[in-house]
C-alpha cells in the first residue's frame, strides 16, 4: 500500500504496472463500487489490453442521494474496535449489507487486522478513503459518460436491486443504466433483485453466476 498519492489514475497506473510485471498482456477487469469506476477508466486508457469488463454496482456517476448517504457513511466510519464482534455488529443490520449471510460476514471480517494490544483495526486507513473521496476525484467521475464511448471490450453490468438505504437510492438506477447503455449499447445488464450494494457479491443468485460464467466463456 503506497504512502503517497491516491486517486483513480494512480490505481489505474498500479494495475497496468502489475499486469506488466506478471507478463499478462490481455485481461478481464472487474470491480465493485469504486473499483468499477477504476475499471472503466482502465478499459478506456488501455482498450487494446482489456478483453472484457465486469462492473459490480458501480462504474457510473452516483446519484446525489446515493452520494449523500455514502459520504455520511464514510465520514462516520469507525476504524478501531475493541473486538471483531463489535466491528461485525456495526454492519450486520446495516441496510448497505443486506441480506446478511455467512459469506458476507467472512468478507467483512477480512477487513480487520488485530493489533498487539488485542484491539482490531480496519486494513484500509482513513487517509486512503479520504484521498479517494476528495472533491477533485469526484469531479473526475464526471468524465465517465464520455469514457463509455471508447470502451471496445464486452461489458457485463451487475446491479443490486436495493441501494444504500433501500430501493429509492439504487447506485445504478434505471436512469443511470440508460446513460451507460447509451455509451455501451452492447453491455448486458443483470439485476440481482434481492441484493444490496455490498451483498450483491455474496448472496446465492444463479442468474448472476451464470451470467459471469457465460461472459468469461466457461459455459
Amino acid at each position: 500500500m503506497p504512502s503517497g498519492e491516491y486517486g483513480i489514475h494512480i490505481h489505474c497506473a498500479d494495475m497496468i504496472a502489475l499486469m506488466d510485471k506478471l507478463g499478462i498482456e490481455r485481461f478481464v477487469v472487474a470491480g465493485h463500487s469504486f473499483g468499477a469506476t477504476i475499471a472503466v477508466f482502465l478499459a478506456a486508457q488501455v482498450p487494446q489490453r482489456v478483453a472484457g469488463m465486469i462492473l459490480y454496482d458501480g462504474g457510473a456517476v452516483p446519484s446525489k442521494q446515493a452520494m449523500t448517504v455514502l459520504d455520511a457513511y464514510y465520514s462516520n466510519l469507525q476504524y478501531r474496535y475493541a473486538s471483531a464482534e463489535a466491528y461485525i455488529s456495526r454492519f450486520r443490520n446495516a441496510p448497505l449489507y443486506q441480506p446478511w449471510t455467512d459469506e458476507l460476514e467472512q468478507l467483512v471480517r477480512s477487513n480487520l487486522h488485530q493489533e498487539p494490544d488485542g484491539t482490531f483495526i480496519r486494513h484500509v486507513p482513513r487517509y486512503v478513503i479520504d484521498a479517494d473521496r476528495r472533491s477533485e476525484a469526484q469531479n473526475i467521475w464526471q468524465q465517465l459518460p464520455e469514457l463509455y464511448k471508447v470502451i471496445v471490450s464486452p461489458v457485463l453490468i451487475l446491479r443490486a436491486g436495493h441501494g444504500v438505504m433501500g430501493r429509492e437510492d439504487q447506485v445504478l438506477s434505471d436512469y443511470i443504466i440508460a446513460i451507460m447503455r447509451q455509451g455501451m449499447p452492447r453491455a448486458r445488464v443483470v439485476t440481482v433483485d434481492p441484493a444490496g450494494h455490498t451483498s450483491l457479491l455474496t448472496i446465492p443468485y444463479a442468474e448472476r453466476d451464470e451470467a459471469i460464467l457465460q461472459f468469461l466463456g466457461f459455459v
